[in-house]
Order: structure tokens, then C-alpha cells, then sequence
């Protein structure tokens, strides 16, 4: 989040960044809210189990009576007859004291062995926190059919699906359901896996116990063991094997460490070039001893980040270390957590047969820089582009001669952008930048004596322009064809050059009436057509609008009366409908300027009445903060600004006509400052990301 000073100096707050929550359940449990539900281990659990009204559950007789233990998940195989070891399996692993940025983790398969049929479980396991705090669960391997669905999922008494009032600091409670399917009878096999990380030792002599959560009712097992095998609408009779243990007070086992050389990533857009990692896994404590010399590795990535690529799977210390090489892979501009596993399988050198499924976690906090294209419109008419890519300004080059508009930029896939324009004859024009270099022109036809505007749908590009009869006509192109397919009259009569925004599976198409009021008209993708009546969005709109979409709104912001800036929203969910409108505050001279971050804020620039920039922001699902940043530098025109990735890019005209310049991160305090990027303009300049 932007303090009070985003775009005149470098107070940055950090923002509030969504838990990522794949990635954090994999390292550590985060103290996030508990959230109790009203639930308990009883068969009443079974109506989050129920199924619709047509399908029938089953209900089977009493079968044989299963045990259910805790075992290495990789000493026995997943769906093995003989699930459960003869005696109470220990546990070991390393003292926490170790050259690693994280913790090592414990995995603890749950199996079940000789159960009549089940297709659902819920179940809680107790340890000592301290020692071995929950991470996360795994359903990989486990014998349920199908693809089961987590009904309950609390982890150290930390909600991501429901907690019961028995969870705490110190249980793992998962509860599933594998529908109208089940197992055979008798069953045998893995539940799931528990992960914890090793958070410290315990004293000689005094294991922990890792077990079953007790104070449940109605369950599987007597006197209160949190173990529910569910069989269609009927619990099974279980039993469950007692005096499982972790030891690691003795330090004798072998294991490995596992590092990288870097933990902080910096990736060009569209490059992989310098997105190398080197992961390096180091024998520690006499590593392998009597162990399988064997390290494999995986990954788990951040929503919208390309899985990266290993040089090898695997690899083997030889007793001293060994090394493989990551590279992240081309992704969108923005900040992502990756985490690399080093995974091994260690057994016990003291001959009890036993042995322990560990992993050690490597944090990568990966930033894929952003690359902004900046056109200007000279003080003679001439379009000049600029390029910011790798934190610095390719420079300015010129692009054409006059041009009648300002242009208008949209993004149409990654490291392409579309420029049109309105040329000398009123006629507009097309020419599209990709990799670093400008194609052709092509010419759209038709007259408008406003700036044009654009958007980008499945692969179109839409060009929106206000008629020498102030209609609305649209015009559209297949990106890459460089053949327009004539225009179209959506009819309205109109002020103003019109706003188009595309969001997933629709164009939103605004514009201002002759009464001041504010139309709206849609574009359905599903359908291939526009509504047939334009919708009133009411207001009293005395300039451009300027809008964005969020994903499941539309925000348009607009000055109005007396330059009072006002908003206005439409929501996509059920009819929609629009909010009214209502006053942000201040006042401005200029169209404003609209943008979304990374985490779906919506960042709002104008230009005040003192010709100052200021901003304010909307975070997702909040209301607009209540007050404007003033941003320190005075203008004469609309601000441009966008948000791409990890940073914040603000363009201005100055009060002599230069052109000047702001970079900010929206994870920092850093900014560089209102730094002169040189050159001249009559208009407010234009900006993209690709």
C-alpha cells in the first residue's frame, strides 16, 4: 500500500500481500486468524458429507475392525496389505540447528490397514508443536478413489477449511470425502501424509508422541480417539496403534542440507536470461551412513508463475555435496515465491529398521521485471516512443511525423503492444511494437476528430472512435493479420472520445451522453455481440471517464461538476448493476488516470486544480482510502500512470512541457523520485506495459 507521498517521494508502505497459501503451508503455518467451526467428530459431520437428493449414499453392515497407524510414508507402499509395522514406528530426524535457511520436514504417512470399506475419513494428529511444529498435509497416493474432496483442513489450529473446537498449536485435522465411490473391503493403505517442520529437539530420554487427537465424540475408535473411517453414511469400528514416536535427541542421523546460492531473483520480461539458480545438497552427521545416497528435488510455485526447469531430478552427495542448476522460465512482470524441495529418504544407523521420509525447503522470492513503453506526442505533432526495461530508459526514438491525437496504447500479449492513432486526414491508423521493433502502418479508415481507443479480447483488437456524427463506431482487427474488418455503428450520440475495457469474456464500452450522463454498453464474448440498448449509468459526467476492471467489476472514475471527481461501479456477478456514483473528493482539471496492481488494487492519479498530481487507491474489496497522496510535482496535463508487475510508473507533462518521470516499488519504500526524461510534449503522454 502507497503512503501519503506515493508519487512525490520514496514513502512506500508495504502493501497487503495475499497469502499465498501453497507456498507457505509447504516452509511454515502463519499466524493467521483461527476461525472455529461449529463442528465436532460426531456423524453430524456427515451432513458436510452429504450428497444431492438424486443420489443415493450407501450404507454397509459392520465389517472387520482396521487399525490405523503411523508409519514413513515411503517404507510402505501406498496400497499395501501389511500397512501397519508390528510395533509402534519412532521417528528421527536432525537437531534444527542447521545450515539451512528452513527447517527440515518430517513426513508422517497416516495409513489404515485392514478396514472394512471407506470412502471418507476425518482425523486429527497430536505433537508437540515445539518440536515439530504442522506444516501441511498431502492427499499424494492416497488409496480413496477419485479426486477427494478436503472438507476440513486445519493446520496448528490455523483455518484454510474448517476447525473443529479440539484443534490447536499442536494437531494436523483433515477431513475428506471421496464421494458415491469406495474402497474394497478389506482396506489397507495410505490416508495421507502429515508434514511438520523440525522446530526442535527433544530432551534424551523423553520422545515426543506423535498421535491421535483425543476429546472427540461418536468417532471410529473408543474413548474419544479424533480417528473417523467413514463407510458410505456409517463410521467404521477402527483401533489405532499407540507409542509412535519422534527422537532426534541423540543427533546421530545422517541427513542433508539443502541451499541456494541466492534467495532473491531479479528476471527480465520475457527473458530467461540471469533466472539461474544454483541448489546445492551438502552431507551432513557421516551422510549416507547406511541411506540410499539420493536427493531429488521439486518445486511448488506461486498462482500465475511458470514451473521452472531443473538441469537434474536428483543427485548424490558422494558424501561431500552435489549441485543442479534451476532456471525460472519466461512468466508475466510481478513478485512470486518459489519453493525448491530436496527431498531423501534417510535410514536409522542404530539397526532398527526404521527410517524417515525428510525434505529441506528453499524460499525464492522471484521478481520478473517489468517493461513500460512510453509515446509522446511532440510539441510539432511528431509521435517519439521510449522504452523502460532492466530499470533504466532505452531513450527517446522517433516514430512518425504528425499526427491530429494523443494516442492510444493496449497491451495484446506478452512483450506486443497495439498504438492507433489519428492522423493528419482524421483517418486512424495502426501499427503494432513487438520485441523491440515497430511493424507497419496500416490504415483502419473512417474520420474521427477524436482520439481513438482500444482494447485487446481473445486474440481482436477492438478500435473504439466518436464519428464525425458523434455515433460510436467500432472497428476490429484478428492481432497479427493486419486486416481490418470495417466499421460498425453502435449508435448513441456522444461527447468526448468513447472508453473501452476488456475483461474476461466481455468488452465494457462507456461513454458520455449530450446530457452529461454516463452510457454503458456490452460486448458479450460468449455471444459475439453488443447489446442491443445502451444502459444508463446516470451522473453528471463533465469530461472523459476514465475506467478499469478488476475482474469482477468495472470502476469508472470521471470529473463532474465544479471538477469534482466521482465514481461509479458496475458488478459482473448475478444482473449486475450499477452503484451510483459518488464523490471521491477533490477536484480535477483533466481526465484521470486509472490502473490495477498486482493484487487487485485500483490506483486512481489526477490532476488537482493547483495543477498538482495526486493519487488514492482502492484495495480489493475495500473502500477508497480516505484521503490523497499529494504527489510533489505539478502538471498541466493527465497524469499517465501504470502499475506493471513490482512497480509503479507515473509520466507526466511538466509545467514547461518536459517530460518527467517517477518509478516507485509497490513492495518498498524505494522510488526514484521525479527524475527529467528528457524531450518535449504538447499532450498527455500515452504508457503500456508488455
Amino acid at each position: 500500500m502507497i503512503s501519503t507521498n506515493l508519487l512525490g517521494g520514496p514513502q512506500v508502505l508495504k502493501p497487503q500481500v495475499r497469502q499465498e497459501r501453497k507456498i507457505s503451508e509447504q516452509t511454515q503455518v502463519r499466524a493467521l486468524r483461527k476461525r472455529p467451526v461449529l463442528m465436532t467428530l460426531t456423524l453430524t459431520l456427515l451432513a458436510l458429507f452429504a450428497w444431492s437428493s438424486v443420489i443415493i449414499v450407501p450404507s454397509y453392515a459392520a465389517g472387520p475392525t482396521g487399525l490405523v497407524c503411523l508409519a514413513d510414508p515411503a517404507s510402505v507402499a501406498p496400497s499395501s496389505v501389511n500397512s501397519c509395522t508390528m510395533s509402534p514406528y519412532t521417528f528421527n530426524g536432525p537437531f534444527p540447528s542447521i545450515p539451512q535457511i528452513s527447517p527440515t520436514q518430517l513426513r508422517v504417512g497416516v495409513f489404515v490397514n485392514g478396514s472394512d470399506a471407506l470412502n471418507g475419513f476425518n482425523i486429527a494428529l497430536l505433537a508437540d508443536h515445539t518440536i515439530l511444529t504442522p506444516a501441511s498435509i498431502d492427499l499424494s497416493g492416497t488409496i480413496l478413489p477419485g479426486t477427494p474432496t478436503v472438507v476440513v483442513k486445519c493446520i496448528s489450529g490455523v483455518y484454510f477449511s474448517g476447525c473443529a473446537s479440539t484443534d490447536n498449536l499442536d494437531t494436523i485435522h483433515l477431513a475428506v470425502d471421496a464421494g458415491p465411490g469406495q474402497t474394497a473391503s478389506p482396506s489397507s493403505g495410505l490416508l495421507f501424509t502429515a508434514i511438520y517442520n523440525i522446530t526442535g529437539a527433544n530432551p534424551a530420554g523423553s520422545p515426543v508422541l506423535v498421535g491421535f487427537q483425543t476429546g472427540c465424540v461418536g468417532t471410529s475408535v473408543a474413548g474419544g480417539v479424533c480417528v473417523t473411517i467413514f463407510n458410505g453414511s456409517s463410521p467404521d469400528p477402527e483401533t489405532v496403534q499407540t507409542g509412535t514416536r519422534f527422537d532426534n535427541s541423540a543427533g546421530t542421523i545422517p541427513w542433508i542440507a539443502v541451499t541456494s546460492n541466492t534467495t532473491s531473483i531479479i528476471v527480465p520480461k520475457g527473458s530467461s536470461s540471469g533466472a539461474h539458480v544454483s541448489i546445492t545438497a551438502t552431507a551432513e552427521n557421516g551422510w549416507p551412513g547406511v541411506s540410499n545416497d539420493i536427493v531429488n528435488f521439486a518445486s511448488i510455485v506461486a498462482d500465475g508463475f511458470a514451473a521452472p526447469s531443473f538441469s537434474a531430478t536428483g543427485c548424490s552427495t558422494g558424501g561431500v555435496s552435489c549441485s543442479i542448476t534451476v532456471t525460472m522460465n519466461t512468466t508475466m512482470p510481478g513478485n512470486y515465491t518459489v519453493t525448491i524441495f530436496g527431498s531423501y529418504v534417510a535410514n536409522d544407523t542404530a539397526g532398527t529398521g526404521f527410517s524417515d521420509t525428510l525434505s529441506a525447503p528453499v524460499l525464492l522470492e522471484i521478481d520478473v521485471q517489468a517493461s513500460v513503453l512510453a509515446v509522446v506526442q511532440a510539441a510539432n505533432g511528431d509521435l517519439w516512443w521510449n522504452e523502460y526495461s532492466s530499470a533504466s530508459w532505452s531513450g527517446w526514438q522517433q516514430l512518425s511525423g504528425p499526427v491530429n491525437s494523443p494516442p492510444a496504447l493496449c497491451t495484446s500479449g506478452l512483450g506486443t503492444v497495439e498504438l492507433l492513432v489519428r492522423g493528419t486526414n482524421n483517418a486512424t491508423f495502426h501499427r503494432t511494437f513487438t520485441g523491440g521493433s515497430w511493424g507497419s502502418w496500416d490504415d483502419a479508415g473512417g474520420v474521427t476528430y477524436s482520439q481513438p481507443a482500444c482494447a485487446v479480447l481473445n486474440g481482436v483488437l477492438y478500435l473504439a472512435v466518436r464519428g464525425t456524427d458523434d455515433s460510436t463506431w467500432i472497428n476490429t482487427m484478428t492481432i497479427g493479420s493486419g486486416i481490418w474488418n470495417g466499421w460498425t455503428d453502435v449508435g448513441g450520440v456522444i461527447q468526448y472520445s468513447p472508453v473501452i475495457v476488456a475483461s474476461t469474456g466481455r468488452l465494457d464500452l462507456l461513454v458520455v451522453g449530450m446530457n452529461n450522463g454516463g452510457w454503458h454498453k456490452l460486448y458479450n464474448a460468449t455471444t459475439s455481440g453488443w447489446s442491443p440498448t445502451w444502459d444508463n449509468a446516470g451522473g453528471s459526467l463533465t469530461g472523459p471517464p476514465a475506467a478499469i476492471s478488476d475482474g469482477t467489476s468495472l470502476h469508472i472514475v470521471a470529473p463532474s461538476t465544479g471538477g469534482s471527481i466521482i465514481h461509479g461501479q458496475l458488478d459482473y456477478a448475478g444482473q449486475g448493476g450499477w452503484s451510483g456514483w459518488s464523490p471521491l473528493g477533490g477536484a480535477t482539471a483533466s481526465t484521470p488516470s486509472l490502473t490495477l496492481d498486482g493484487f487487485r488494487t485500483v490506483h486512481l492519479v489526477v490532476r488537482g486544480l493547483n495543477n498538482v498530481a495526486y493519487h488514492i487507491l482502492k484495495p480489493s474489496g475495500q473502500a477508497w482510502n480516505s484521503t490523497w497522496d499529494d504527489g510533489g510535482f505539478s502538471t498541466v496535463d493527465q497524469p499517465a500512470f501504470l502499475t506493471e508487475g513490482s512497480i509503479g510508473v507515473a509520466v507526466v507533462r511538466g509545467t514547461d512541457d518536459g517530460i518527467y518521470y517517477n518509478i516507485f516499488s509497490i513492495n518498498s519504500s524505494q522510488s526514484t523520485g521525479w527524475t527529467s526524461l528528457a524531450g518535449a510534449t504538447s499532450t498527455t503522454p500515452e504508457l503500456a506495459g508488455f
